[in-house]
């Protein structure tokens, strides 16, 4: 089974990911790779013995830095096999479930640390046209995954009241953050 975790950033492999990577390597057959751009923590993810594939993110809004990002995870789903895909972080979740969906990955999974600046409450005219967007791309991503992963409750009722996902895909745990 092949298994592709997607992150923004090196520093989200070590602080959401570490003990995910652990449990997931103890299953048989299972092939854990990285997709982000590690940075400066390259080699602390290399130590975790996971296949890390770089794939660039752009952290600003810009469409076609978003499409190109989006294509890049799509070759790698494809190039990889991924039966599997787990993303972390806002532009994961988005680019990645629909990059995931389109490269035929059975099972794609998503986890919503946070809101995100896009959804703060913001009435000027580019802080409604981007929440907007971000909620009609969130619906279609949302639409492509399995299972949408909580960590916080006003997060899901959220998600659920702006119709984000539908009450059988979401899934609430307690937060988990690797502080060591």
């Amino acid at each position: 089974m092949r298994i592709v975790l997607v992150c923004p950033d090196g520093l989200s492999i070590l602080l959401f990911c570490k003990g995910i990577i652990r449990v997931l390597q103890s299953i048989p057959g299972a092939h854990v790779i990285v997709a982000c751009d590690t940075g400066a923590y390259k080699q602390e993810i290399e130590d975790l013995r996971v296949t890390i594939v770089s794939v660039r993110m752009y952290r600003w809004m810009n469409p076609l830095e978003d499409l190109k990002y989006m294509w890049r995870l799509w070759r790698l789903f494809r190039r990889e096999h991924s039966d599997v895909v787990l993303n972390f972080s806002t532009k994961p979740n988005i680019y990645g479930s629909i990059a995931a969906k389109l490269a035929g990955t059975p099972l794609i999974l998503s986890h919503v640390v946070g809101l995100g600046a896009g959804f703060q409450p913001r009435d000027d005219l580019v802080g409604r046209l981007l929440r907007n967007s971000l909620t009609c791309l969130y619906r279609l991503a949302c639409s492509f995954s399995s299972k949408i992963w909580f960590t916080n409750a006003n997060d899901r009722q959220y998600y659920l009241e702006q119709g984000l996902v539908t009450e059988d895909k979401a899934v609430l745990t307690q937060n988990y953050l690797d502080v060591s």
